[in-house]
């Protein structure tokens, strides 16, 4: 009877892991991973950024929210991307002639968190920053390339791995 009564605990015992571990799997999201593409557009017209995502998951016509230097929100209708960056190399090109200017940028970026469809996105990869402009003339002729520009247009691309 002893031997009974223990087989049936064990086997109740295994029962209920089975069952803990089947529960735990269907509530657990699956992964998903992929690549992920960012490009964010700006010009004299329209100086705040205008981002698009596609790949792993898509976003358009969101908005760049400059937190710091080195941090950025991206705000789409269906929810946000948090970014932090970091310059790896940057070569500024200026012509005192013309006074036209001209930044590239490469550099690594972190995806620290995502909200709302977003919700649980990481990610990392590289991203490079052209910029050119026109900078304006001070009251002596000289280009001033200290102050905001005339004119500009900047593009930034991203890409590299990701999950949610």
């Amino acid at each position: 009877m002893k031997r009974i009564v223990a087989f049936i605990g064990a086997l109740a015992l295994a029962a209920g892991g089975l069952l803990g571990l089947l529960a735990g799997a269907a509530s657990a999201a699956p992964v998903r991973t992929g690549t992920l593409y960012l490009h964010a557009f700006a010009n004299t017209t329209h100086p705040a950024a205008v981002v698009n995502m596609s790949g792993l998951v898509r976003g358009s016509n969101g908005t760049d929210l400059v937190v710091s230097p080195t941090k950025d929100i991206f705000r789409f209708s269906h929810g946000k991307v948090y970014v932090t960056h970091h310059p790896t190399r940057t070569v500024n090109k200026t012509n005192a002639r013309s006074c036209a200017e001209s930044t590239t940028e490469t550099g690594k970026y972190t995806i620290t968190q995502g909200t709302g469809r977003y919700s649980g996105l990481r990610g990392n990869g590289h991203y490079l920053v052209i910029f050119t402009g026109k900078a304006p003339r001070n009251s002596k002729g000289k280009c001033n390339f200290n102050a905001s520009p005339k004119t500009f247009t900047q593009n930034i691309w991203a890409a590299g791995p990701a999950s949610i």
